[in-house]
């Protein structure tokens, strides 16, 4: 990963008969966009001193390519319309208007863009205050995933800025003040023993003279503690998740055919139904692994049109032991949907050219096995119109192409006995593909002939392993399924599911 910076300090005890090591992990995301919400503003139609909401989401907006950064005040767009083009929701923020105030606290002028879509007045006080629920609907019209969170913060940080991931922030700042900002980093501290956030604050710098009078790009605020003459605590936090959003304006790109390429990438990562789990628990989120960001981004890595070039997308999953893996989500050009891969295939294809020698990945890896009886997790790719397979052999342990007459020579694909195999690949088979057909009486060696009652199970293979279908058959009945194309889709016997 590319940007972290370790701070090692050695300190030796008087006798030298020990040394002890503690470091400081200090990482920020590439490139974030800071906008200040009083001097990047044309003060004389908007003084922005109660912009704070509008100005940090249009920061995220910026920095995720869903809109232009105007060429003059680069905060324009928080007190005007969208000129050119409106956000993936259509919108150009002209219907809604609020009020800014200056820095005497006197609301002085009417505007629309940001700040009218998402501050409102309250009637009690009468003051002009920025909606939680319009700044999140706000992002969500860009296109962008936002989630609200409320416990675990820095764990929750430190995750999404590893990825490359700027979030919002919410400061209780005390005295009835709420404040948004854009988190963009974290710092541990000398010992590792602090929980500080990086920041683009649109207001200025708390540490200082905080009256919209400074620049708060790259400050650092504790968690929670004393900030110039304030006590400050980050009370909950926004991630937000360019699922499809490409590298170039406009993030929400359309394909060949005219359809959002985008939501391509939506329609995998939110097919709860395929999946059989939420993307972000099997894929992650998006991750910055190369010069694009966390964006979708072509590989060759150019914009432009090449016959080869294909769109992809880098996402990076954090088990529970802390270990992180790679996948990527891919777009099929003549399809027009995304398949996802990763592990041992994925660094395959990688090393091996695969834009131009195999194409994109054109169906879900699935178990198979070879003449040897070795397990192969296998995937189909397709390059105009050919069709060529990869597979990694769980036994020797390296990936290489196969003929898919290798491939269907055995045939069968069968259950792994191998828990962490079983755990993340997908077969290529849905269960309404399988049919029910019974099995000559041979001599089956694949599976235990100790069966008993209630004990096989149609199953389909998902990224979490075999699903009970809930049909049982009779012990003294042997089954096999087939998918309607006569493949042997794999004998089952499960003693627990």
């Amino acid at each position: 990963m590319k940007k972290l910076l370790y701070v090692v300090i050695v300190c030796q005890m008087i006798l030298g008969l020990e040394v002890g090591l503690a470091k400081a992990e200090i990482r920020t995301v590439d490139n974030p966009k800071y906008v200040h919400q009083v001097s990047d503003m044309d003060q004389k139609i908007f003084n922005g001193h109660n912009a704070c909401g509008p100005t940090t989401a249009t920061m995220l907006v910026q920095f995720h390519k869903c809109q232009q950064i105007p060429s003059i005040y680069s905060g324009r767009h928080v007190y005007s319309p969208y000129i050119a083009l409106p956000d993936k929701s259509g919108n150009y923020y002209d219907n809604k208007t609020a009020m800014d105030m200056d820095k005497y606290e006197v609301h002085r002028h009417s505007v629309k863009g940001a700040h009218g879509f998402i501050v409102f007045k309250r009637e009690s006080t009468g003051d002009w205050l920025a909606s939680p629920g319009s700044l999140v609907t706000f992002l969500f019209n860009h296109g962008l995933r936002v989630k609200l969170i409320d416990s675990d913060l820095f764990k929750i940080i430190k995750l999404n800025i590893r990825a490359g991931l700027p979030l919002v922030g919410h400061v209780d700042c005390g005295y009835q003040c709420g404040h948004y900002l854009q988190i963009i980093g974290y710092d541990t501290g000398t010992n590792n023993n602090k929980q500080e956030v990086i920041c683009n604050d649109p207001y200025g710098n708390y540490n200082n003279i905080w009256n919209g009078s400074t620049s708060g790009a790259g400050v650092t605020y504790l968690m929670s503690g004393v900030a110039g003459t304030r006590n400050i605590v980050i009370d909950r936090v926004y991630t937000v998740h360019p699922i499809g959003i490409a590298a170039e304006f406009p993030g929400w790109m359309k394909a060949g055919n005219g359809t959002f390429l985008s939501q391509s990438f939506k329609d995998l990562y939110d097919n709860k139904t395929l999946l059989g789990a939420e993307g972000k628990d099997i894929f992650g989120i998006p991750w910055d692994n190369s010069d694009y960001g966390p964006h979708v981004h072509p590989w060759p890595d150019n914009w432009q049109s090449t016959p080869d070039k294909l769109y992809l997308q880098d996402y990076l999953h954090t088990d529970e032991n802390g270990n992180e893996h790679w996948w990527q989500l891919v777009h099929h050009p003549d399809l027009n949907k995304v398949f996802p891969i990763h592990g041992q295939l994925l660094t395959f294809w990688h090393d091996n050219l695969g834009y131009v020698k195999y194409g994109a990945p054109s169906n879900f890896e699935y178990n198979a096995r070879n003449s040897s009886g070795h397990l192969l997790i296998v995937q189909k790719f397709t390059r105009w119109g050919v069709d060529r397979y990869i597979a990694y052999n769980t036994v020797l342990g390296f990936s290489k192409e196969y003929n898919i007459l290798e491939l269907h020579k055995v045939d069968s694909y069968l259950v792994s006995d191998n828990v962490d195999y079983c755990s993340i690949f997908m077969s290529s088979f849905q269960q309404s593909e399988l049919v029910l057909e019974p099995l000559p009486q041979d001599n089956d060696t694949s599976q235990s002939n100790n069966t008993s009652s209630n004990d096989w199970s149609v199953a389909s293979y998902g990224l979490y392993g075999y699903v009970n279908h809930n049909t049982s058959e009779p012990s003294d009945k042997r089954t096999r399924y087939t998918n309607t194309d006569g493949r042997v889709a794999s004998y089952f016997k499960f003693n627990n599911i």
